[in-house]
């Protein structure tokens, strides 16, 4: 059985004048030289990414003495994530260089999953927080049992499990 050798480079089928040609592979580029356009496209979000960072670090600061609430925080901080994750996987994990149908089949679907995610976790974390003494029966014991005097002054003992007799 013969094996043969297949080289994107050199494939006639991908150079060419048609839609599907990738003319970024016909530059020639010394080994270890980062060429000019690609490096001020990383500075380029380098520096988007730094000013999202310190918006992010002066309300993260200054939410106080702005009074700003905490919903507004919540929404505010995951949008900044989700743009700066958006950044990441577009220019660094060459997201860039696809086409726009394979661009949003990748992003859409994390899109999808990140706001299930948000949208669970802030309906469990409210949901634990206004029953938490019907879900947890430490809560009940700490709320119910913390104050010793009350129980023992009306003649209550407690059993070995710490509930009242």
């Amino acid at each position: 059985m013969a094996y043969i050798h297949y080289d994107p480079i050199n494939d006639p089928s991908i150079h060419g004048d048609h839609p599907g040609a990738l003319p970024h592979l016909h530059h020639k580029v010394e080994k270890g030289v980062i060429p000019p356009a690609q490096t001020k496209w990383i500075w380029k979000v380098f520096w988007i990414m730094l000013v999202i960072t310190i918006v992010e670090l002066i309300v993260g600061f200054q939410k106080d003495a702005w009074n700003l609430g905490k919903l507004f925080l919540q929404i505010f901080f995951i949008g900044l994530t989700i743009v700066k994750a958006y950044y990441i996987v577009y220019a660094f994990m060459h997201l860039k260089d696809e086409n726009r149908p394979m661009r949003y089949s990748i992003i859409y679907p994390f899109l999808m999953l990140i706001i299930y995610l948000i949208f669970i976790v802030i309906t469990e974390g409210v949901y634990s927080k206004v029953y938490k003494h019907d879900i947890d029966p430490i809560f009940k014991t700490a709320t119910h049992g913390g104050d010793h005097g009350a129980g023992a002054a009306a003649g209550e003992s407690h059993s070995e499990g710490g509930t009242h007799k």
